[in-house]
């Protein structure tokens, strides 16, 4: 009798927490939409467990709602990508640092082995500002701004950041950084940004309002080369994200690779791609890597052009 309980009030909260999202978008209903691949699974081994305790009804619904779970995240599940030439030296990098960060010395050893060519990092200390001091010779071109809570939003270039721009956007007034810059021979406008998290109603709000006016952003600006990076709080099968990327023309690098975690690095099991790079639809690139740990919450990501 105690298992037919435990079945029951366990399908009760799997189809709760996969059907409340579909009906439903405030803040914390929002985080459960990150977890599908996690509820997948559970409901799946579920419906094993159903079936070896005879109990099918369950069974099926279980898989049922496996399956609407996969749907959602079914971009990850089959990718027919191409061979791609792997090499150390990044292009591009985006890492969130990590406002509590006790290595920052990873971040410069990553950042010397690496040697990316545009480098943003989020959530920047006073600790880290003395690792990345170091670099100062090596990215000439330097963007910083202040967010909140006493770090910062660095954009550094080793190549001339040309129409640099700080723009706050959305309800909380958030900034993102813009630039032009030349690689070989083409010119790129590159966009780091860094809404906040959904973890309140105003600041569910405030991460949806950033969403809208990057959207009004980019739509004046469809006949650039668009790179935008950073820590995006959000995965792109979430209502705004996906609406988002429809209405851009952008599309997600993480796109192209099965299923990866960017966060968060201290519990893996709970892992989903919360970091990107989007790019416009006719940008080749090639050679996505997602970590090492560096001491922060998130994995850094990066790509080759």
């Amino acid at each position: 009798m105690r298992i037919n309980i435990m079945i029951e009030f366990l399908t009760l909260l799997i189809i709760l927490f996969t059907a409340i999202p579909f009906i439903n978008y405030k803040w914390v209903v929002s985080i459960l939409t990150f977890f599908r691949l996690q509820m997948a699974a559970l409901a799946f081994m579920l419906s094993l467990f159903c079936i070896y305790d005879e109990a099918f009804f369950y069974a099926y619904i279980n898989l049922f709602l496996t399956g609407i779970n996969l749907y959602m995240v079914r971009i990850f599940l089959v990718r027919n990508r191409t061979k791609r030439k792997a090499t150390s030296k990044r292009q591009i990098m985006s890492i969130n640092c990590y406002k509590n960060n006790k290595t920052p010395e990873k971040i410069k050893n990553l950042i010397d082995e690496t040697k990316p060519d545009i480098l943003l990092l989020m959530e920047v200390t006073a600790e880290v500002n003395q690792v990345i001091a170091d670099f100062e010779g090596v990215y000439p071109s330097h963007i910083t701004v202040p967010v909140r809570d006493g770090f910062e939003l660095h954009l550094l270039s080793r190549y001339t950041l040309e129409n640099q721009n700080i723009l706050e956007l959305g309800s909380a007034e958030t900034p993102m950084i813009s630039a032009d810059v030349i690689l070989g021979e083409e010119s790129y406008t590159i966009y780091g940004v860094h809404p906040r998290p959904s973890l309140s109603q105003k600041w569910h709000k405030a991460r949806l309002s950033y969403f809208d006016e990057m959207e009004t952003i980019l739509q004046s600006n469809t006949d650039k080369n668009i790179i935008m990076m950073g820590d995006f709080n959000s995965v792109i099968w979430e209502k705004h994200f996906s609406r988002f990327l429809k209405k851009t023309g952008l599309k997600s690098t993480l796109q192209q690779e099965k299923y990866c975690m960017t966060w968060p690095s201290f519990f893996p099991i709970l892992g989903i791609p919360m970091d990107h790079i989007l790019v416009s639809k006719e940008l080749d690139f090639s050679t996505i890597q997602i970590g090492p740990h560096i001491g922060s919450d998130h994995y850094p990501i990066s790509m080759n052009l």
